[in-house]
């Protein structure tokens, strides 16, 4: 008798991630990452707890359980496992609008996508399954419905820009407030050609620094970077040197101080007052402007050198560099840092038009539409970007903790309970 396909609704699907234990501890551990042999792993060790001697082949025959067969065996469901998964995250890739998809080709090494697509064609389809993991990881369940669904195309400054339906609907009235003022808009949309939203990747790490990936806002669609050409996210410990040294600006820490000393008969009291933040980003915004004068002074003096500067590294690579004057060394010593991290046309356009080029009035109306700028940060400078919270987690509520990968082989059972309890629909009991 032909056994056919059960079509009743509790019937498993192929991308299901199966109601028994075992199967539910595989997807877990997949949907949080888990590699081919991580689920050899697992199995292993839930097979010691379970495994029976013997196995059933039919019609009552029972043969040992060998190390050939349980090997089969656990190489048999561990591949199945990662097909059903595949088969879940390709279904999901495919049912993303066409737009949200086209982020997915997004990578920090190459800009150039058409090429991207010709020499690697299921590129996309993989980024997305690894992203998927670090939106799961991050504690989001369900990232294509929380997250990725409500990511839409709007307009702002007349240039579209794909964002979260969050941070989407507060851009009309950022818009309407600069309004008030005729052909300011047009003004400002002729000023600001870049503009950039949603975008599926981490936080860009500083240079010699390393630990844990973390989800950037753009990730959630929460966050807008403008004209990034002329206005940079500054971060590596060396770079805020050298800028410090040419403007006597430190963009380590806070441009304008939280707070003020107070005079009392002409002299500063030990005493302080708080500065508003209106007061804090205007003032931040007037010492960023000077800072990036002073930097596109220096840089039309120096940017001249980088010729001779090549001749004189290739020289001290080949015989010995010829003989230079003080300022000159120092000014090659500089340029060594900014060409370590930026290209030499990065560095001529800096000249030109500076590090820091949004003006105060534009920076003030994002922030009374919720937007808190980049410019603000603590121990960086990102003068481009704009922001609902530096935590993303504060705006889209994750339904679970974090959930690492090694939490799997810590508590295999309690995983396999809360990713069968996830699938059957209840809601997740953070108190477990």
């Amino acid at each position: 008798m032909l056994k056919t396909e059960d079509t009743s609704p509790t019937a498993r699907k192929p991308h299901d991630p199966g109601s028994d234990s075992e199967s539910a501890l595989l997807w877990e551990a997949l949907c949080r990452g888990a590699q081919h042999a991580d689920l050899k792993k697992l199995l292993t060790a839930h097979e010691n707890q379970q495994m029976p001697s013997t196995a059933e082949l039919g019609m009552g025959i029972r043969v040992p359980m060998t190390k050939d067969f349980i090997d089969l065996h656990r190489e048999y469901k561990a591949t199945s496992a990662e097909h059903a998964y595949d088969f879940r995250v390709a279904t999901e890739f495919a049912g993303l609008t066409n737009d949200v998809k086209e982020s997915f080709w997004y990578d920090e090494n190459s800009s150039d996508v058409a090429a991207h697509k010709l020499a690697d064609s299921d590129y996309a389809n993989r980024y997305y399954s690894e992203m998927r993991v670090a939106y799961y990881t991050n504690g989001y369940s369900d990232p294509v419905g929380k997250i990725l669904s409500k990511i839409r195309t709007y307009k702002f400054l007349g240039k579209p820009v794909l964002l979260h339906e969050i941070a989407g609907k507060r851009l009309p009235e950022v818009e309407s407030s600069l309004s008030d003022v005729p052909g300011l808009v047009a003004n400002l949309s002729r000023r600001i050609r870049l503009i950039g939203g949603f975008v599926p990747r981490f936080i860009a790490p500083r240079e010699g620094r390393k630990g844990q990936k973390i989800l950037s806002n753009h990730a959630f669609g929460l966050a807008i970077d403008l004209q990034w050409d002329s206005n940079p996210h500054i971060k590596d410990a060396d770079v805020i040197r050298v800028i410090k040294e040419i403007t006597g600006f430190d963009f380590g820490k806070p441009l304008a101080p939280q707070f003020r000393p107070l005079p009392y008969l002409g002299i500063a009291t030990k005493y302080a007052a708080v500065m508003s933040e209106g007061e804090r980003l205007k003032e931040t915004c007037r010492l960023a402007h000077i800072a990036s004068v002073r930097f596109q002074d220096w840089l039309e003096q120096n940017l001249p050198l980088v010729p001779k500067y090549y001749e004189w590294l290739l020289a001290a690579k080949v015989v010995h560099p010829f003989p230079i004057d003080d300022a000159t060394a120092i000014a090659f010593t500089r340029l060594s840092v900014l060409l370590k991290h930026y290209k030499p046309q990065v560095l001529h356009n800096w000249m030109k038009e500076g590090i820091q080029t949004l003006p105060f009035w534009f920076i003030a109306r994002m922030a009374e539409g919720g937007f808190q700028w980049g410019g603000m940060y603590r121990d960086t400078k990102d003068f481009m970007h704009f922001e609902l919270d530096p935590y993303p987690q504060n705006v889209i509520k994750p339904d679970s903790p974090k959930r690492p990968l090694s939490e799997v082989f810590d508590r295999p059972r309690d995983s396999a309970v809360h990713s069968l309890t996830r699938h059957r629909g209840a809601k997740y009991d953070e108190r477990r």
